[in-house]
């Protein structure tokens, strides 16, 4: 029986009645993060720009998993380019699992996919898996690096992931593929905006898993790209991706104070804000 856990393994036993992982993840992290898998899985690993990149799939779905997950490093790869921040730890695995609620979660380190994703030789001639892979990699720095101090601002994980994963879109497959799935993603958010409306950042909530809809995702990601090109184009010194790679570059100093943490969330909202109105500011005259 193989054990899985974010980090690390330090330690590992194993008999005939039990088996024993032990594993250690020294960066800091938020506790919903954290994943324990067991079961016997196949392992792929390989190397990608000095991070071990590794994927676990039942027995016998090997190939599907390279189907699935080929591109991964090259994914961890462009997100550390883009950014100018690297991959924050040593490897990035990934674990295929069956009945799995959702279609990731991004847990630190060792990310969980549905086993869904996984296909053969004959479907990958007309789908991959990259969007799903791709997302919950972007969390790796948008949302597991720093983590919002509350789920009203879950905005600055899910939104960033799912316009990274548009991003990695444009890397690989080029800019009219990214301009339809940003098409794309208006297009569900304004259906969904067609049955009801919230702001993006609210506290209004019964549950958090609540505020997870189109809003958040799609409509969050076609902000951040509709923002970024608004402030290069009036060659604003405010823009919101760059600052929140800057973010992440502070991120020693940010994740040990939450107070820190607040700050920088209220001033990134801010200059989110301050970008759109200067927009405005600029058709008006």
């Amino acid at each position: 029986m193989f054990g899985l856990s974010n980090g690390r393994l330090l330690k590992k036993s194993e008999s005939a009645n039990e088996s024993f992982y032990h594993y250690k993840l020294e960066i800091p992290y938020s506790t919903y993060l954290l994943s324990i898998v067991a079961g016997d899985f196949s392992v792929h690993e390989s190397r990608v720009g000095g991070v071990d990149i590794k994927w676990y799939v039942q027995k016998g779905r090997e190939r599907e998993g390279r189907n699935a997950f080929k591109d991964t490093g090259k994914i961890i790869q462009f997100f550390s380019d883009y950014t100018g921040y690297s991959y924050p730890y040593k490897h990035y695995t990934q674990i295929a699992v069956p009945e799995f609620i959702f279609g990731g979660m991004e847990n630190f380190t060792v990310t969980t996919q549905t086993d869904l994703t996984l296909h053969d030789s004959r479907a990958r001639l007309d789908l991959d898996s990259n969007g799903l892979v791709a997302h919950e990699a972007a969390h790796m720095w948008f949302g597991d690096v720093v983590t919002a101090r509350s789920w009203s601002h879950a905005w600055l994980h899910e939104s960033f992931a799912t316009y990274f994963d548009a991003l990695y879109t444009r890397e690989s497959k080029g800019e009219d593929e990214f301009r339809y799935q940003l098409l794309e993603d208006a297009e569900t958010y304004f259906s969904e905006d067609a049955r009801y409306r919230r702001p993006i950042v609210t506290h209004i909530y019964k549950e958090p898993i609540d505020l997870f809809d189109a809003h958040l995702y799609p409509g969050g990601a076609v902000r951040l790209h509709y923002l970024d090109r608004k402030s290069t184009r009036l060659n604003s010194s405010h823009k919101p991706i760059s600052y929140a790679v800057f973010c992440l570059k502070k991120k020693n100093k940010i994740i040990k104070n939450a107070v820190g943490i607040e700050r920088e969330i209220s001033r990134f909202t801010s200059i989110a804000k301050y970008t759109a109105s200067e927009h405005l500011a600029a058709r008006s005259t």
